[in-house]
């Protein structure tokens, strides 16, 4: 029996009822027999699908329901004729859909690399199993790219079954390989994290060929010279949502899993096994335990002529920074690197937060460094020593530790 909404009926539209069997909803309102549903005010058959990112007509995500593709489907719709559209197909829209059983990409025999997009890096997949060619909505906003609505809107059927509808193009958009500009008509899609995909349309109009053995795409245009592109590894993005859209996903019955991350510390390696360094434990202590070794070169400081002594006052410390400063005097104090002075001579201390959140002791020495004479001995260009690594494999680093105190100052200094 048809139902009818309150007021003059017959002056209001009619649209026909979404459900068959149902009769016909006049007034544009869903018939009062469904209940209101505490989710979204509204009285409607089935489950709810407000929030779900869905179609509310057919279900699937992608798309509106002014862009269903079932749109011609249902009954009494006679007066709604469907949007025209053209069929399309990709065969991968993120790293993650290219093998389930591969841990990256290049596992898959499919080529993927960086491609230049204006004066941005975008991340491409050479897709000869797409149809059309794609840039990620996303990438499209970032690069501001100029966008122009389709006389007829393209169906994409991604790998997972599902539809989704692109309404928008760049045309023409300048896609650079090695120096050389191929441009693409690609069609704007959301759910995407390759910042471009490069299907056959574009493959075929560039004359390329695709090696999934040697990873490389070769463009043998007639009129231009041979390109060859290598493609490059690229790892699946982990996906993360937000704690709502978790719990929604709870309540339509996604699984769920509670992971735990311990960080595993690992203890220093010990002397004993390492070749050579076994021989030597007196040069590799933990800890200097006093001065060093008398040596036949002392650190001396020259000054210049007619130098008088110079000093500052002291940097005001926070009662935190006196007290590590009261630990740090006294440590230095007991293993004999320090002792009392009544010099003339004086420079302010202050501290700098290390890495691990303790506190370095440091001195400014800046105003005696102003009547220093400079060591006149040539140091090394910084570029001279880096081209001299080139070709080199296996590198060391030599540091000492509290290197500071390990240089003797001359006793009349």
């Amino acid at each position: 029996m048809p139902f009818a909404a309150s007021g003059s009926a017959e002056k209001k539209r009619s649209f026909s009822s979404p459900v068959k069997g149902k009769g016909i909803v006049t007034g544009g309102h869903m018939p009062s027999a469904y209940p209101l549903c505490p989710k979204c005010g509204k009285r409607h058959p089935g489950e709810c699908r407000s929030g779900y990112g869905v179609c509310y007509r057919c279900g699937k995500p992608g798309h509106l329901i002014r862009d269903c593709p079932n749109t011609a489907q249902g009954s009494g719709a006679g007066d709604h004729k469907p949007r025209p559209h053209i069929p399309a197909r990709v065969y991968a829209v993120t790293p993650g859909d290219i093998d389930a059983d591969a841990s990256e990409v290049e596992e898959a025999g499919v080529i993927t690399g960086n491609v230049n997009l204006l004066r941005f890096t975008a991340c491409a997949l050479f897709d000869s199993g797409a149809s059309q060619s794609f840039v990620s909505a996303a990438f499209a906003r970032i690069c501001s790219l100029q966008t122009e609505l389709l006389p007829q809107r393209v169906v994409v059927l991604i790998p997972d079954g599902n539809t989704v509808a692109c309404t928008r193009l760049v045309k023409d958009c300048p896609v650079e390989l090695d120096g050389r500009t191929l441009k693409a008509d690609l069609l704007v899609f959301g759910q995407m994290e390759f910042d471009l995909i490069l299907g056959m349309d574009w493959l075929f109009k560039h004359y390329a060929k695709i090696d999934c053995r040697k990873r490389e795409v070769v463009f043998e245009s007639p009129s231009e010279d041979i390109i060859r592109y290598t493609g490059a590894s690229v790892k699946a993005t982990p996906l993360v949502i937000s704690a709502l859209q978790a719990r929604k996903c709870f309540e339509v019955g996604a699984s769920a899993f509670l992971l735990m991350i311990v960080e595993k510390t690992v203890g220093s390696e010990e002397i004993r096994g390492i070749p050579v360094v076994e021989d030597f434990p007196e040069v590799f202590v933990s800890e200097l335990t006093g001065l060093p070794p008398d040596r036949e070169t002392e650190f001396k400081i020259e000054l210049e002529p007619a130098t008088t002594p110079t000093h500052k006052a002291p940097y005001r410390m926070a009662p935190a920074e006196l007290k590590e400063l009261k630990v740090q005097l006294e440590e230095l104090l007991e293993k004999g690197f320090i002792r009392p002075s009544s010099s003339p001579w004086g420079a302010p201390v202050l501290f700098v937060k290390k890495k691990d959140g303790s506190m370095r002791m440091c001195i400014d020495y800046r105003e005696l460094n102003k009547v220093t004479i400079k060591n006149k001995y040539p140091l090394p260009r910084i570029d001279d020593l880096l081209d001299q690594l080139q070709g080199a494999s296996v590198f060391s680093k030599i540091d000492l530790r509290s290197g500071y105190h390990q240089l003797k100052v001359k006793e009349q200094d």
